[in-house]
């Protein structure tokens, strides 16, 4: 008879992702247990709509106690842990071939999303999530916490398993959950204060947090004497070398302490880089790129798969090796093509090359759309297609100024749109009804149809709001002698060269007329 599998999750207000997690149990284990710990939400509803048995309880600041709360209504004899911002990825057959192995427990590989792009930043660990229980089977810690009993022996399971998505910016920012865990592992530490674990993930924490200062002494605590064995060892020491002041001189402790690899000449590189010393930021890049992933580390698996050749790929631009720079960033780039950071060198290193660069620059705005420079970067290195592409894209994302409505438009009549190109001068007047430019653009879009009387009137209001605009009366006068208006339209001329004498087409324009009246 084959084992029951119960999936054993907490959950409050989780109604957006909810049915997400529960969809992918579906088929997989034999009956899903959820503990409510206080939704106001439909979070109880959807999960029970999804064959879950719902459950309640109240939340008392401590994630075991909620669990092992949970854990008494499941049935099955093996347990998967699975929190409602995480998906099953793992096919149904994996799953139950490791519950029919030599193993009594099992470490997951869980891939955390770290931004909101599909293929973007992805920050890896593995976690004791499936294991057989038996009567001592329980969780310890107020946060973070572990499986402290269980049935067998520990395994590793290899490959994706789970996909956890609570650590997205929107979603962290929405629930303040930076501010609840860096309370939680406080706490805990008040209660706990040598957890080497629990000082690491605070130290996690705060760096995340960006308060780097509080990080770096919490890091620093955290490997002080750290057991060669620490599973968090590699990661811990990666994050103390993220916050410290001096890179290099932690650097050179985590090599004394044991701590040394990836992370370390990772994070070496990046400090050689800003200090202006490219030649060793190259060596000690060439050393991480030939690294292996520490193993059983957490961490960020783009480190070995992108982002120390996109290090390696700055150090060698700094020596002036464009084309060896290049070709670091197309071994890195299918890992992640929408990474900013990547785009942004590749757009620098093919600009010098004198290869086409503003996909590159399109692409690393997408990931970072609140660079107001990087968008102008993009518009100025494309062609006129491509100007127009970034104008939309803009406007998709922003309402934009009546500056930039008007220089759309002067793209749209140079690409022959002069229909859309008139609307997008209007919306530029009525966006900014004291913007004198862009009347005055309008009036010169309405001109250029042979709509002169609409022109003067633009023309018109711009000079009220700019009397001291010679181009505005240079204009007007050109709309007077359109529509036969001689007399003002010398008097506008004229205003245009007390302002400005050196207007030439002014001089010209207003002779012109000038002789066309006394010819009548």
């Amino acid at each position: 008879m084959s084992p029951r599998l119960s999936a054993v999750l907490i959950a409050r207000d989780e109604a957006n992702v909810i049915e997400r997690c529960l969809r992918s149990l579906q088929g997989t284990v034999d009956e899903i247990v959820v503990l409510d710990t206080g939704s106001t939400d439909e979070t109880p509803t959807l999960a029970s709509r999804c064959g879950a048995s719902v459950y309640h309880g109240t939340w008392t600041h401590d994630f075991a106690a909620a669990r092992n709360a949970a854990l008494v209504h499941a049935s099955g004899d093996w347990i998967l842990w699975i929190d409602a911002d995480e998906e099953l990825v793992a096919p149904t057959e994996k799953v139950r071939a490791l519950m029919e192995g030599e193993y009594g427990a099992y470490d997951v590989e869980i891939e955390n999303f770290v931004d909101d792009r599909p293929d973007g930043d992805r920050f890896v660990h593995p976690a004791l999530r499936l294991f057989r229980r038996n009567e001592n089977t329980a969780w310890e810690g107020r946060v973070h916490e572990q499986v402290v009993a269980f049935d067998g022996s520990r395994g590793q399971a290899e490959g994706p398993f789970l996909r956890h998505y609570g650590y997205q910016p929107a979603i962290m920012t929405a629930k303040n959950k930076a501010a609840r865990t860096i309370s939680l592992l406080e706490k805990a530490l008040e209660e706990t204060p040598d957890d080497a674990f629990q000082r690491f993930n605070l130290a996690n924490a705060l760096l995340v947090d960006g308060r780097r200062e509080e990080a770096y002494s919490h890091a620093i605590l955290a490997t002080e004497g750290l057991p060669s064995d620490a599973s968090f060892g590699a990661l811990a020491w990666h994050v103390r070398l993220q916050c410290a002041p001096d890179a290099i001189a932690e650097a050179a402790l985590a090599d004394t302490a044991g701590w040394g690899g990836l992370f370390v000449e990772y994070e070496r590189a990046q400090a050689f880089l800003r200090l202006g010393d490219a030649k060793r930021a190259l060596a000690a890049c060439d050393r991480a790129v030939s690294l292996p992933w520490p193993k059983g580390s957490a961490g960020d698996r783009g480190i070995a798969t992108h982002k120390a050749r996109l290090v390696r790929a700055q150090a060698l631009l700094s020596l002036g090796c464009e084309a060896e720079a290049l070709r670091d960033i197309e071994m890195a780039l299918p890992f992640d093509p929408g990474f900013g950071p990547m785009r942004r060198l590749r757009a620098e290193v093919r600009r010098r090359l004198g290869l086409p660069f503003a996909e590159d620059l399109r692409i690393a705005w997408e990931s970072s759309p609140d660079d107001s420079e990087l968008w102008t970067a993009w518009l100025e290195a494309g062609d006129g297609a491509g100007r127009l592409s970034a104008y939309e894209k803009l406007a998709e994302r922003q309402e934009l100024s009546s500056g930039l409505l008007v220089n759309w438009a002067r793209e749209l009549e140079d690409a022959g749109q002069a229909d859309r190109a008139l609307e997008l001068y209007v919306q530029a007047v009525q966006r900014a009804p004291r913007d004198a430019n862009a009347h005055l653009n309008c009036g010169d879009a309405l001109g250029r149809r042979g709509a002169w009387t609409d022109a003067a009137s633009l023309y018109v209001a711009a000079i009220r709001l700019d009397p001291g605009n010679a181009q505005a009366w240079f204009t007007l006068g050109n709309a007077y002698a359109h529509l036969g208006h001689a007399e003002a339209a010398i008097k506008a001329y004229d205003q245009c060269l007390a302002l400005n004498p050196e207007h030439g087409p002014a001089s010209h324009n207003r002779a012109i007329v000038a002789d066309e009246a006394l010819a009548a």
